[in-house]
């Protein structure tokens, strides 16, 4: 009997279902091969068995509920549980996890791949990658980057695949947010009670700056700062999105949490982003510019007050130096800064089609900083802005390839913005203004832990593909 509405889903084709049960046996004879050495070898034979028979029923249970899977793994990797529980390669294991699942899928006939325009554009990126890898002088060093760019590519390729309803794409986001806020939790608890000495785990950390102590989380204070500024803008338009008081109420707090941990950090690159943000919200949001203004001087008023007296100190430094035309003698980071753009324009007028190599900035740095004589610090430095990194390492190719995902990412968002209804337009627009925040942040910061950067990128460029969907 047919129902309106229903149809049945068709059944696998033969040849699919012959690959994938073949492929199914060769997968269990290697696994049972893996494990039968790996216990006649260990010490512990019996942990090592416990553990194998752990990780068969997380492989099941991703393979069954792969959706959830890949929220799950984003909460993860955003709280960089992975790395701070075991090891980086654990990030990345659980990222082929996620893959080999998906494959599986498909090869049943239960998820169908679409090459699709963001595809192909972080496809050239990744080629980019590996041609400017070529020349690098720290051959190693590109190496490691271009496969660390390659395993963040699959999780878009995941976001993409899988994130086909604005449902999903609202689980992502809760997903991101929660990672992020608990990551938040920790560092308010540490300076609340002052705690400098634990780490949390792991999940918490504090870099000395003068007198202030700035709350890092497993990552560094400034780009610590920029992933709660993004997260902060997701979760105040996950609280636009609901009417239940119970979600809207944990979106507020959320919201709160990335905010107050911000100031902890001390980022004046991510309190700045945050403001833009802020700007852009109300102005998308109808408010009168007269109230924006009123809303601005009154912020700027409490701040002064309650924002601690580092991050006064590091605003009016940014202040002075704004006013006098370049970085003032008091502010290291400053002159830092502006030796490290210098020396990024000068690696690229230098090597202007392919750059360096990725992630060989550093490796160059120093001998461009002497030729400029503005930064002492025997170091090595990265390029504390992305567009400049980006140039600098990849040239003119990586670069146009670049800026072409980070134009469907942003494109897509603001299209799923027009073209969904309700909520799940909010929801779009949270996406977009929220890249706004991250990228306006990266004007100062490089791509140092470029698993946000490419999750963040992610959400744009599913929400392009959904907006797609809907338009078909």
């Amino acid at each position: 009997m047919h129902h309106a509405g229903l149809t049945r889903p068709a059944p696998p084709r033969p040849v699919r279902a012959s690959v994938a049960l073949w492929a199914g046996r060769l997968a269990l004879a290697l696994a049972a091969f893996a494990v039968g050495t790996a216990l006649g070898r260990a010490e512990n034979p019996i942990a090592l068995l416990l553990l194998a028979a752990i990780g068969v029923f997380a492989a099941a249970a991703t393979v069954a509920q792969l959706r959830w899977s890949l929220v799950g793994g984003l909460f993860l990797m955003v709280a960089y549980a992975p790395d701070v529980l075991a090891s980086r390669s654990a990030t990345h294991a659980l990222i082929a996890l996620l893959v080999a699942a998906a494959l599986l899928r498909v090869a049943t006939g239960r998820e169908r791949i679409v090459v699709t325009r963001e595809l192909v554009a972080f496809a050239a990126l990744a080629g980019a990658y590996v041609l400017a890898s070529i020349g690098a002088s720290d051959r190693a060093a590109a190496a490691a980057e271009t496969l660390d760019l390659v395993s963040y590519g699959a999780v878009i390729a995941l976001l993409l695949l899988l994130l086909d309803t604005p449902e999903w794409l609202r689980r992502a986001v809760w997903a991101i947010v929660a990672g992020v806020g608990l990551l938040g939790v920790m560092a308010i608890a540490q300076q609340v009670t002052k705690t400098y000495g634990s780490t949390y785990g792991g999940f918490a950390s504090v870099l000395p700056d003068g007198d202030a102590l700035r709350s890092a989380g497993p990552l560094n204070p400034n780009p610590f700062g920029q992933v709660l500024a993004t997260s902060a803008v997701l979760a105040f338009y996950l609280a636009l999105s609901y009417t239940r008081p119970l979600a809207r109420g944990c979106a507020v707090a959320l919201a709160g949490i990335c905010v107050v941990a911000l100031v902890y950090t001390q980022s004046r690159a991510a309190l700045l982003a945050l403001a833009v943000a802020a700007i852009v919200i109300a102005v998308l949001r109808g408010v009168r510019p007269r109230v924006i203004v009123v809303a601005a001087c009154a912020v700027v008023a409490l701040g002064s007050v309650v924002l601690p007296q580092g991050l006064v100190q590091r605003v009016d430094e940014l202040s002075d130096a704004a006013e006098s035309g370049g970085p003032t003698l008091a502010d290291g980071s400053l002159r830092g800064r502006a030796s490290e753009n210098l020396a990024g324009l000068h690696m690229w007028t230098d090597h202007p089609l392919l750059g360096v190599g990725p992630d060989n900035f550093e490796v160059h740095y120093q001998t461009y900083s002497a030729a400029i004589g503005i930064d002492q610090r025997p170091e090595e430095r990265g390029a504390h802005n992305l567009y400049l990194e980006s140039l600098a390492e990849t040239g003119v190719l990586g670069t146009v390839a670049f800026l072409g995902v980070l134009w469907l990412a942003l494109g897509g968002a603001w299209r799923a913005r027009s073209r969904l209804e309700g909520r799940d337009a909010l929801l779009a627009e949270g996406i977009a203004v929220a890249l706004v925040a991250f990228l306006v942040c990266a004007i100062t910061l490089h791509s140092a832990y470029a698993r946000y950067e490419w999750i963040f990128l992610g959400l744009g460029l599913a929400a392009g593909c959904l907006a797609r969907r809907r338009a078909a």
